[in-house]
C-alpha cells in the first residue's frame, strides 16, 4: 500500500494518531527483522523498538527528507539492537545466590542488623525514663541549640546540662540493670 510519506510524517509530527498508526504500521516488521537479525529476545526487540519510536518521536518536527525516514528508523533501531547486545553480552548469569552475593553485603546486613537491634535497646531505655528527662534526651537529638531547647521544654538552660547528665547516668544504670546494651552509652 503506498502512502504519501511527507503528508503522514507532517501529520505525525502535528500529533495525528492516524498518521503515528500508518508509520508503525509500515515499519515495525522491519525493525522487528532487525531485532530479530542481532539475535535479541523478543522483550528486548521490544524495548530497542519504543526507544527507536521514542527516538522519531522527539526529532519529527525536523524531519527534512520524510522519504527517508525508514532509512532513519532502521540505523536508530541498529544502533538500540547493538547497545542492547553490549549490555547483555556485559551480564553474566548466576544461578547460585552466594556467589551472586560478596561478603561485604553480607556484613552490611549484620552490621544494619546490630545498629537496629541497638536502637531498639536505647529506645526501649529512653522510654522507661521519667517524662522531663526522655524529653530532654529527645530535644537533645532533635535541635542543637540549648537555648532552643530550654524555649520548647520551658526550663532554664542552666539546667539543660545537669539533666542530661542525670538522664544518661540513670540509662547507663538501666542497661547494666538489664544486662542489655552495656557498650550502648559508653561514648557519651
Amino acid at each position: 500500500m503506498m502512502i504519501d510519506l511527507e503528508a503522514v510524517v507532517q501529520k505525525a509530527a502535528t500529533g495525528d494518531e492516524a498518521a503515528w498508526n500508518a508509520l508503525v504500521d509500515r515499519y515495525a516488521g522491519m525493525l522487528t527483522n532487525i531485532g530479530q537479525s542481532f539475535r535479541l529476545t523478543p522483550e528486548q526487540t521490544q524495548d530497542v523498538m519504543q526507544d527507536t519510536w521514542l527516538e522519531l518521536l522527539r526529532h519529527i518536527g525536523s524531519v527534512r527528507e520524510p522519504e527517508r525516514i525508514g532509512g532513519w528508523l532502521a540505523t536508530t533501531m541498529r544502533r538500540g539492537c547493538l547497545r542492547a547486545r553490549h549490555r547483555r553480552d556485559r551480564e553474566t548469569p548466576c544461578t547460585d545466590w552466594i556467589e551472586w552475593s560478596s561478603v561485604g553485603a553480607i556484613e552490611d546486613i549484620d552490621e544494619q542488623l546490630l545498629q537496629k537491634e541497638r536502637q531498639d535497646i536505647l529506645s526501649r531505655a529512653v522510654d522507661r525514663l521519667p517524662e522531663r528527662q526522655r524529653d530532654l534526651l529527645t530535644a537533645l537529638v532533635n535541635y542543637e541549640s540549648y537555648e532552643t531547647i530550654g524555649t520548647i521544654l520551658k526550663i532554664p538552660v542552666g539546667s539543660i546540662g545537669p539533666t542530661r547528665a542525670r538522664a544518661v547516668h540513670r540509662l547507663r544504670s538501666d542497661l547494666a540493670a538489664s544486662g542489655e546494651g552495656t557498650d550502648l552509652l559508653d561514648a557519651s
